[in-house]
């Protein structure tokens, strides 16, 4: 299981806030590092989301880990699923209250059919959330397929 991530943004505290609002937790500051935001989920996990500024990530040196600048191109290749205990309505809503497109979108991979809410955060960071409903189809589609299958397919991305 996913506990703990990072991903860059534009406006951390807006994407920050979005999946803390999808998770039923909270959103806060992460100093030091000024603009860092992290989202907590309020289900007991400990799981959060760490939004970084977008240009601004960790790397590795003699003396540990700094935050420091790199290329903005994170975002155009990172993609999250995430569950929410949030209606599908309710998702539009807090994707279009911060001005950002969402759909309901379909895949699939070796037979078996899941939707999704496809949510282009900052128009450039694909989320695809899942409301209780579409994590059973998820998972029953996970489940039925052969062992290996579910990680190594190709999953078709329909938008519906």
């Amino acid at each position: 299981m996913l506990l703990d991530a990072s991903i860059p943004a534009r406006h951390p505290a807006a994407v920050a806030g979005f999946i803390a609002e999808l998770w039923g937790g909270e959103a806060l500051p992460l100093p030091p590092v000024p603009g860092r935001f992290v989202a907590l989920a309020a289900d007991g996990t400990g799981a959060g989301l760490e939004v970084l500024p977008a240009g601004l990530d960790r790397m590795r040196t003699a003396r540990g880990t700094l935050a420091g600048p790199v290329p903005d191109i994170a975002a155009a290749t990172t993609r999250l699923a995430i569950g929410t205990a949030l209606d599908e309505a309710e998702v539009h809503l807090a994707a279009g209250i911060r001005g950002w497109q969402s759909r309901r979108a379909l895949r699939s991979a070796h037979g078996h059919a899941w939707g999704v809410i496809e949510v282009w955060i900052e128009e450039r960071l694909l989320v695809e959330v899942l409301t209780p409903a579409m994590q059973a189809e998820f998972r029953a589609a996970r489940a039925e397929a052969a062992p290996g299958e579910a990680a190594l397919g190709r999953v078709l991305m329909v938008a519906t």
